[in-house]
């Protein structure tokens, strides 16, 4: 726990449509500290689903990784959960 972090990322914009737009085809990745962006650890993603958005959470001992997953208006959630001893 504590040597990296979570984050979601979408591909890019095309240029004069950066506010506007739409928001799909999430990637969730972990960053190891003291690492390249371009080392990071891709941990889920859903090319068949675009909608799907995931927000992950990690216990507060470090151990488990929970994924949220919300798709589009609906809801309903997907709940994933992944044991992170030794995955790191």
């Amino acid at each position: 726990a504590g040597d990296g972090f979570y984050y979601t990322t979408y591909p890019a914009p095309k240029p004069g449509e950066e506010l506007t737009a739409e928001t799909k085809n999430a990637r969730l990745f972990f960053h190891k500290l003291g690492r390249k962006q371009s080392e990071d650890t891709l941990i889920w993603e859903r090319p068949d689903q675009p909608e799907y958005r995931a927000s992950p959470w990690v216990s507060k001992e470090g151990r488990h990784l929970v994924l949220i997953i919300d798709y589009g208006t609906r809801q309903e959630k997907l709940v994933y959960y992944r044991d992170l001893k030794g995955t790191r």
